[in-house]
């Protein structure tokens, strides 16, 4: 038989310095995500010194904020697409049928472009009454509804970028697909600075400026997965979807992205509800620290990622002792970092901070000191949260994300909100919008005993189908 495995393929099946390939492998996803992280808090530095009175900027960065958290639940949808193709691709490489790992990965791209289609005549339709439902008035909503629709053109461009990034993901190739979406993201930081920052066009500029550094290397993908020499291509005649595809496709999707849109409605829902209760301050300040939180937690989510190719290249061979390996190389190198990186940031937080947010708007920062301190002693949760992620998606039991992510937000997170809100605040009148992060974070950590009890009940067989052939 022709050997149809790459040189990191062979690595991820049977190199003994697994850690150190790990990380390897991780760097570029770890500098793509950081830059990505560090690009969202360059929306929010400009806008708050757009010139704009404090009471503008703050509904300027509460509109930039709703999207976000709305986004998330678009960007759920690519999640999923992404992780089932990395399980599908990977396990099909690691069974050595390259065929139908080329085959899947046309579907792949077809569902991306249809459901971004979907979704952004979606958002255009309904941008008003959808940031009106989410509590936004006055220059809020103005801000949110201009923002929504200009973001709304580029989502057919990110989900064929988070499929194609998952392509070569399960080839162990990761520098090809950072190295364009941190071209992309300067770009974007350029572009930000120039539209919103020298010519003042406010949120429109950030959000004109985001979509151009989005969709600009398109064209770079599409000719890779076409005509690359040393990585798998697809050709047009695979891009047809059929019954059969969509039936093997969806039990490995479906609940991933099912998983990561019900983790952001509830984070939308939260984010409504604070800013209907607790107005533009609280929100903006709760938003600056997520991004500080965020930024942390990419290195582990890089990381993640590269564990579940590890894990389903290693099912797809037949080494369930060398998967579940690999998922405790990533868990030990998650925590490590994540508590060495906690210990750096805590002490140094305020000047993230005052980086963020206009040295005038005092509250503001204080707030956001109090509210990233409790956060970021969580981290070390997350960050076995998210390996716990890796597990599941790569295995191909994604339905446990689902459990998992279900469980978080809406078992215990927004009840312990509700129930701060309205049960302890009467008991503890001097807190006010401290109880809300104290039930957010206590959910971080509670959800890990769940998460626990799902990983130790699963089975790491191979979960696609070898004996399908490709004209199926």
């Amino acid at each position: 038989m022709v050997k149809l495995k790459s040189g990191a393929t062979e690595k991820i099946l049977t190199s003994p310095k697994m850690w150190v390939n790990m990380l390897i492998m991780a760097f570029p996803i770890f500098l793509n995500n950081f830059i990505k992280s560090l690009n969202g808090s360059v929306d929010t530095f400009f806008v708050s010194r757009m010139g704009l009175e404090a009471a503008q900027a703050r509904s300027a960065m509460a509109a930039m904020n709703l999207h976000d958290q709305v986004y998330n639940v678009f960007l759920a949808f690519g999640v999923g697409l992404a992780v089932a193709t990395m399980a599908i691709v990977s396990q099909y490489l690691g069974a050595n049928r390259k065929d139908l790992a080329r085959n899947y990965a046309a579907k792949f791209i077809t569902l991306a472009v249809i459901i971004g289609i979907f979704f952004t005549l979606l958002i255009v339709s309904t941008s008003s009454f959808l940031t009106t439902w989410l509590g936004a008035k006055g220059d809020t909503h103005t801000y949110a509804v201009q923002y929504f629709n200009i973001r709304s053109i580029e989502y057919v461009s990110i989900l064929i970028f988070l499929v194609y990034q998952a392509i070569r993901q399960a080839q162990g190739k990761t520098i090809l697909p950072a190295t364009i979406n941190i071209l992309g993201i300067l770009i974007n930081i350029l572009l930000t600075w120039l539209l919103a920052g020298v010519f003042r066009f406010g949120v429109a500029g950030n959000a004109i400026a985001t979509v151009i550094g989005n969709m600009i290397f398109v064209p770079v993908m599409i000719y890779d997965l076409v005509k690359s020499k040393k990585n798998i291509t697809i050709e047009a005649k695979q891009l047809a979807l059929s019954k059969d595809n969509l039936k093997a496709i969806l039990p490995f999707a479906a609940p991933a992205a099912l998983g990561q849109a019900i983790s952001s409605l509830g984070f939308v829902f939260i984010q409504a509800f604070i800013l209907h209760y607790y107005g533009d301050i609280i929100s903006s300040s709760f938003a600056v620290g997520n991004r500080l939180s965020n930024l942390l937690l990419t290195p582990v989510a890089g990381l993640s990622s590269v564990a579940a190719v590890y894990i389903g290249t290693n099912i797809g061979h037949k080494q369930p002792e060398r998967a579940l390996k690999s998922y405790k190389t990533s868990r030990m190198i998650a925590f490590v970092f994540s508590v060495c990186a906690i210990s750096i940031v805590i002490p140094l937080r305020r000047y993230f901070i005052y980086a963020l947010v206009s040295n005038s708007d005092q509250q503001m920062v204080d707030i956001a000191m109090e509210y990233s301190l409790w956060l970021l002693l969580t981290q070390p949760a997350m960050a076995l949260f998210q390996n716990y992620m890796s597990i599941f998606n790569g295995s191909g039991q994604s339905k446990n994300s689902l459990k998992m992510a279900s469980a978080r937000l809406w078992g215990l997170r927004i009840p312990m909100v509700l129930i701060a809100h309205f049960g302890l605040r009467r008991v503890f009148p001097n807190l006010e919008y401290q109880l809300i992060f104290y039930a957010m974070i206590l959910s971080n950590m509670l959800v890990l005993i769940y998460a626990e009890y799902l990983r130790r009940k699963i089975k790491l067989d191979i979960a696609v189908n070898l004996q399908e052939s490709v004209t199926s």
